[in-house]
């Protein structure tokens, strides 16, 4: 065989590696980007503010501690190829430990509870499923309140001052009640361009810039 023709074949060989090497490494990269927790995701979908995934938080944490049995772990993030699992014990809420994929089984993923045994972290997967069920019962509920809170500060006529706003969430003063209280709403089209001081009037149903 030619030793060039030999040559570009090794180099094409190489190249094909790195490229699969390098799709892997994407498609792992983008599978962890893509997974969120319970939470997470339902703020997502249902556009929750702040105030209320604040609520959210607190409550799991309830709910985790009152189904802690001795030592448990729920896993509510992923970094690389390591979880992050907070401590379901009082007074260790907050605490976080980073525990290795390698370390765990494949069953185990984002909202997996796991105690220890024999030093080796296991699934509990009848802990896991009630977690599950009464986070899906308290989300439920957190947002018909975020709903009616919602609902209660979107008064037809009245005219709402722009404070600021985020990605997902803006500031306004109704400046009908004169009591200047900044309260957070869901970001919406029409807030898109606003500025400190701009004006809108809530009108069947949505916000219109006041001119």
């Amino acid at each position: 065989m030619n030793l060039d023709i030999f040559e570009n074949l090794i180099d094409k060989v190489k190249e094909n590696e790195f490229i699969q090497n390098f799709t892997k490494e994407l498609e792992k990269n983008i599978e962890n980007s893509m997974q969120k927790s319970m939470l997470e995701k339902f703020v997502s979908d249902n556009k929750i503010i702040s105030e209320y995934k604040d609520k959210m938080l607190i409550n799991r944490n309830m709910i985790l501690q009152e189904l802690n049995n001795n030592e448990m772990y729920y896993i509510y993030d992923k970094k690389g190829s390591d979880y992050l699992a907070t401590i379901c014990e009082k007074g260790k809420s907050h605490d976080v430990i980073r525990i290795p994929e390698k370390d765990v089984k494949s069953n185990v993923k984002i909202d997996s509870v796991l105690i220890k045994i024999n030093d080796k972290f296991e699934l509990d997967e009848e802990t896991t499923r009630l977690v599950k069920n009464k986070m899906e019962e308290m989300f439920k509920k957190i947002l018909e309140e975020q709903n009616k809170m919602m609902e209660s500060r979107r008064i037809d006529g009245h005219i709402y001052e722009y404070v600021e706003g985020s990605k997902n969430s803006v500031w306004l003063i109704d400046n009908n009640l004169n009591n200047g209280e900044v309260f957070e709403e869901i970001q919406q089209e029409v807030f898109k361009d606003a500025q400190e001081g701009d004006l809108f009037e809530y009108i069947n149903g949505e916000y219109k810039i006041n001119k």
